[in-house]
């Protein structure tokens, strides 16, 4: 199993940012596409945030959420596990601040599940763009960029679906 993960980790490292980017934030919307027919076949409610508008839901959710969840979740918390668990136990600190990225999505449990799972996506995108060493800035906003694409399609079909 670890070699496994070894050789997922070498191949993650291996893609250029724009495919990196792709293939994860394709993982989450699969994820989210999966839970979400899982939730239409069991009829469990969902129950997530409401908003006055459109704009406002699109600002917020697409635009705002995945800047500042980043910087909360996949940099500060994780960043300070590391401190506390030591920079060798990478996995604790992602699997930790993934599940809190999911508690602060509580509008139900279905909703924490796919939050933490998410969170735990993104997160290691975070971790494998620091490894790969590039420009600060794209460290830095390519997993809010992630985070917007899968906002962006939960968005969409939001309103497909109504």
């Amino acid at each position: 199993m670890r070699t496994t993960l070894n050789n997922i980790h070498h191949y993650l490292l291996q893609l250029n940012l724009f495919s990196l980017i792709l293939c994860s934030s394709l993982f989450i919307t699969l994820n989210t596409f999966l839970l979400s027919r899982i939730v239409a076949f069991f009829d469990i409610a969902v129950n997530g945030p409401k908003f006055e508008s459109m704009s406002q839901e699109f600002i917020l959710v697409v635009v705002a959420a995945p800047i500042v969840e980043t910087f909360i979740f996949q940099i500060l918390i994780f960043e300070l596990l590391l401190m506390v668990v030591g920079k060798s136990r990478k996995g604790i600190a992602l699997f930790m601040s993934a599940f809190l990225f999911g508690l602060s999505h509580y509008y139900s449990w279905i909703y924490v599940v796919s939050a933490s799972l998410t969170g735990l996506v993104l997160g290691y995108v975070y971790i494998i763009v620091v490894e790969k060493k590039i420009s600060p800035l794209w460290t830095v906003w390519s997993v809010p960029f992630v985070h917007s694409l899968v906002n962006l399609y939960v968005f969409l079909l939001s309103y497909i679906n109504h």
